[in-house]
């Protein structure tokens, strides 16, 4: 039984464990080295998917080289957030596009697992921000009179117009700054009426 242990597994004939993946495949599997003797230790499947992770990390590596060669330029090179997010959204299809991937994501994922719980946590995230932007309010084509009308007069308090932090609507003529005049200066206020 000790020469059993002690015996070594010889490998078949006409086989070879690819380095890559660590499957045994037929010779077939790998291509001839360059020098002509004998076989690559990669197989064939392997190293094509080895060429394209190579070829995507170019492109992602030149991609960000030139944004960040843009980005020192400043100006109108920059994309702005809105404009990054247009963007991507687009490549998605839009928005509709975008929930259908990410629902197909969820739907895809085993349940309990990691990639629905992001996907949840995501959603969750995302409408707390809506929330907290006060993009939730219901269209003006579904507000009643009263709504309407105390939606307008906030954004009417908001739109005050101020000179150097002080509301000017509402005040009377003599609480309003004198601009650095000095005092005591007659203004002919009809110049501005």
């Amino acid at each position: 039984m000790e020469g059993e242990e002690e015996k070594q597994e010889i490998a078949n004939p006409g086989w070879r464990t690819c380095e890559a993946c660590g499957e045994p495949k037929k010779m077939a599997s790998f291509r001839k080295s360059k020098t002509g003797e004998g076989h690559d230790y990669v197989c064939k499947g392997c190293q094509q998917k080895i060429a394209k992770n190579r070829r995507l990390e170019r492109l992602e590596t030149q991609a960000c080289k030139s944004f960040l060669a843009k980005a020192r330029g400043g100006g109108s090179e920059i994309p702005h957030t809105s404009e990054m997010l247009e963007s991507i959204m687009s490549l998605f299809g839009g928005s509709h596009g975008f929930a259908a991937m990410l629902s197909h994501q969820y739907h895809s994922a085993p349940p309990g697992g990691r990639i629905r719980n992001q996907v949840l946590e995501m959603i969750v995230r995302l409408t707390g921000k809506v929330a907290e932007s006060g993009a939730t309010r219901a269209p003006v084509s579904l507000m009643s009179d009263e709504e309407l009308e105390a939606e307008i007069e906030k954004r009417m308090e908001n739109a005050v117009l101020s000179f150097k932090g002080q509301r000017i609507i509402g005040i009377e003529k003599e609480e309003i700054p004198d601009g650095g005049r000095l005092a005591g200066v007659e203004v002919d206020d009809r110049r501005f009426a």
